[in-house]
């Protein structure tokens, strides 16, 4: 990977790839050289939501994931899973 803007396009095929997506929107997306960042909500077609945000740094072409949050919960609202690496919150990874 050489840009921010390759693995932001990556991440987006991923999404429209899988049978299990019902739709998605990007509430935020920066890329541009090798720093970038995006925030992504995610419907399944079972009804649950999925937000995630990265921030990323491309470094000798290879990803590295400095923040991220992914919060997927069901179609009432209730919290599935969540993965953090916010150090306020240690006992979600």
């Amino acid at each position: 990977m050489k840009e921010a803007d390759d693995y932001l396009a990556y991440v987006k095929a991923l999404i429209i790839a899988n049978s299990q997506v019902a739709g998605w929107k990007a509430l935020r997306e920066e890329g541009g050289g090798d720093l970038g960042l995006f925030r992504y909500r995610i419907t399944f077609h079972d009804g649950s939501l999925m937000e995630m945000f990265e921030r990323f740094q491309i470094v000798n072409e290879k990803l590295l994931v400095t923040k991220y949050r992914f919060h997927w919960q069901d179609a009432a609202g209730r919290l599935l899973k969540r993965w953090d690496n916010a150090a306020h919150h240690p006992q979600v990874c």
